[in-house]
């Protein structure tokens, strides 16, 4: 130990002697440790740690070939079914999430609500710090109605008063009791409150999907066994009912890992990004072991002294070893510390939703050990050839050539060149990638969004059910706010639209089922998304009519029902015919239930217009599907939770602040949420910005080739 110490004394006098030098190598091992460091805890807490029992809880998931759709949303009889698979799934529950509005002492705001089945608690192994969790009995039917509040809502709402257990508050105009509360940065499918859905284990009805299934796998059970037992689930759904509902025929099954379920749109940057890191670290690794090389061809009359006083070759490698590895712990703690910078940054940099708990990623225990074991490896790399090219040189030679020709002979340019080579072949690697991001880059900065997103603001409105019971009320709401809000000083047009563009993922999507009038009987049920869209939808959007016309408030339900149709469905569906004027019946909903108890299946909608493609989810490589829109008039039933969209001359503030007005002067207790200009939402979807004449690029263009 005595000797050890010796060693670092004398290798920090020797780096205090060349300090600039020592700056120079401590800052570049720095960066790349730091680099390392920041990515790896980002990692750590997406891909690897962050939920308990990650690798044993799955999502079940469907999927229709005849239909080319997946879906995740699941019926109350196709839960239980699922529960009785106890020789596969510890725990089977079920989950979904929406907004909702909370009312504490006479104020109201909007929140994430999560309902639950009680059974998922056990499945996050994260018990209240304060009250307790759900029990079987506040999941029963009629049950009194109890929610469990995040820390966040706590602190905000409450103050952290630790009384509030009891207390009622009012969710949706209905009272619920406070029995818990969460630790800090909890997050369960993006709840600040939750609830148990109280399901009815009586419900026949299959088209009613909207859980979520989500299953603990017996400790035991593989994931090849767990997968044949779902496919063998779906085997039976479709030999039991695909009669009644056609949707189970040919349905496959299988399992999707809830942390791949989270993060699936991530993980390739992330994982690409690490990769870049470490090519960063290596190009590091190769200037730092060049400039250590110089150093050492400089010192060889030293060398060669202390060899002649007796130091033996082994020690001399020792003492070169002990400096650069002295060199990188410098420059490895200066790196960790510089991660506590960087880590926020990079968290910045990607949407909430698409890293589970990204407001509590921080330096871990995992980083920093990884961080310190790579800086000490690179300190024995970028010492090892300086140390080894120092102790194989001949003490005569050295001592003769002393400094003025130090490492100009054939071993030392040999070597010096080895490292230039080797971070040439690294840095066109990474230039090459460079070369490939940036024109991946140019290709999202051409990309067709179908919008033109300058000048909108979006947000949303969720009318809770206690005070807008049915259809008439919800109606009666948005007749009154559209034309208010379109009045105002600023405002040029106002829409309402079921869905939100860029703000969704494709499985957020709904998918409505239909056949073409005179192609009924085809073996396989047609299929496309769809949205309920206010008239003025369009205007706001920018979005570009190809033939026909859009809708107005004529189109209600005293009217004849009717559909626009995107561009991608009329190719598909009328390559070579005009598709304005064609019937086409409505059947089931794929992936969502049928809102406030009316169902449209059964009736008969009549194409009257076709819009340029818009691209509605963020997911940058998924094509455009075809889609169909309806009035809101029509479909009435879709109101109790809206986007509500203004395109204005105004500023954002400025836009909001009339927005608010006039919910206000509607419903004192209805608050709004989310609020987004379309602008950010485009950056926040694909990290980009297109030009504004890219926005609607004229597909109409294409549209003219192809005859009706």
């Amino acid at each position: 130990m005595h000797v050890l110490w010796r060693d670092v004394v004398l290798a920090e006098r020797m780096l205090r002697k060349n300090l600039r030098l020592s700056l120079m190598v401590v800052a570049i091992i720095a960066v790349g440790i730091g680099a390392g460091a920041t990515i790896l805890s980002v990692i750590e807490q997406a891909l690897i740690g962050g939920w308990p029992n990650s690798d044993r809880i799955f999502v079940i998931r469907g999927f229709s070939p005849a239909k080319n759709v997946r879906w995740y949303r699941y019926s109350v009889p196709e839960l239980n079914e699922a529960r009785q698979m106890t020789g596969i799934f510890q725990t089977v529950g079920a989950i979904a999430g929406g907004n909702c509005t909370l009312i504490v002492d006479n104020y109201p705001e909007n929140r994430q609500c999560t309902r639950i089945t009680h059974d998922m608690m056990p499945i996050r192994v994260t018990e209240p710090v304060l009250g307790r969790g759900f029990s079987a009995a506040d999941d029963q039917p009629g049950a009194p109605k109890t929610t469990i509040l995040s820390n966040g809502v706590w602190q905000q709402r409450f103050h952290g008063d630790r009384g509030v257990l009891g207390k009622a508050v009012t969710v949706d105009g209905e009272s619920y009791t406070v029995i818990g509360v969460m630790p800090p940065n909890y997050d369960l499918w993006g709840g600040e409150l939750w609830m148990p859905f109280q399901l009815s284990p009586a419900d026949p009805d299959r088209t009613n999907r909207r859980l979520w299934i989500l299953t603990l796998l017996r400790p035991g059970v593989s994931v090849d066994q767990a997968n044949a037992a779902v496919g063998q689930f779906a085997r039976q759904l479709e030999r039991e009912y695909a009669g009644t509902n056609p949707e189970y025929a040919g349905l496959q099954m299988d399992l999707w890992n809830v942390k791949q379920a989270v993060v699936a749109a991530v993980r390739p940057s992330l994982l690409i990004l690490l990769g870049a890191v470490g090519l960063l670290l290596l190009i590091a690794c190769g200037n730092v072991g060049s400039l250590l090389l110089v150093r050492a061809a400089g010192r060889q009359r030293e060398m060669a002294i202390r060899a002649a006083l007796g130091a033996t070759r082994a020690r001399i490698v020792r003492q070169l070893l002990t400096e650069s590895v002295l060199l990188a712990v410098l420059g490895g703690s200066l790196g960790i510390l510089l991660s506590t910078w960087g880590i926020p940054a990079v968290i910045a940099l990607v949407p909430w939703d698409l890293l589970p708990h990204n407001d509590r990623v921080t330096l871990g225990a995992m980083p920093v050990l990884v961080s310190a074991g790579v800086a000490l490896l690179v300190g024995i790399l970028i010492g090892l050839a300086p140390s080894i090219f120092s102790a194989r040189r001949d003490l005569m030679t050295a001592v003769k050539e002393g400094g003025a020709h130090a490492g100009r002979t054939r071993h030392a340019r040999l070597t010096h060149a080895t490292f230039v080579v080797g971070e040439i072949v690294l840095a066109v690697v990474v230039l090459a990638g460079a070369g490939l991001m940036l024109r991946s880059y140019r290709e999202l900065l051409r990309l067709d969004l179908g919008v033109k997103p300058d000048h909108v603001v979006m947000t949303y409105l969720a009318l809770p059910a206690a005070r807008y019971q049915g259809i008439t009320p919800m109606t009666a709401f948005y007749r009154q706010l559209l034309p208010r809000l379109a009045s105002q000083p600023g405002i040029e047009a106002v829409a309402a639209a079921s869905g939100r563009p860029l703000m969704d993922r494709s499985v957020d999507l709904g998918t409505q089922d239909f056949e073409i009038e005179g192609q009924r009987g085809a073996k396989n049920t047609s299929n496309a998304n769809f949205m309920v869209i206010s008239p003025d939808f369009f205007r706001v959007t920018g979005t570009q009519l190809l033939r026909g016309r859009l809708f107005s408030d004529a189109d209600d339900l005293d009217h004849p029902q009717v559909a626009i149709i995107n561009q991608t469905m009329a190719h598909l569906f009328w390559p070579k015919s005009d598709p304005v004027g064609q019937r086409i019946l409505l059947g089931n909903h794929t992936g969502y239930a049928a809102p406030e108890g009316r169902e449209s299946s059964g009736t008969w909608a009549t194409v009257v217009g076709v819009v340029a493609d818009i691209k509605q989810t963020r997911v940058i490589e998924a094509p455009v599907r075809q889609e169909m829109f309806f009035p809101l008039w029509q479909r009435p039933e879709f109101a109790r939770g809206l986007a509500l969209m203004v395109r204005s001359r105004l500023d954002k503030d400025a836009a909001i602040a009339a927005v608010r007005r006039q919910v206000l002067a509607l419903d004192p207790q209805q608050p709004i949420s989310g609020v987004y200009t379309m602008e950010k939402i485009v950056e926040y979807a694909f990290g980009a910005k297109p030009h504004p004449s890219l926005y609607t690029r004229s597909n109409g263009n294409r549209w003219h080739k192809h005859r009706y």
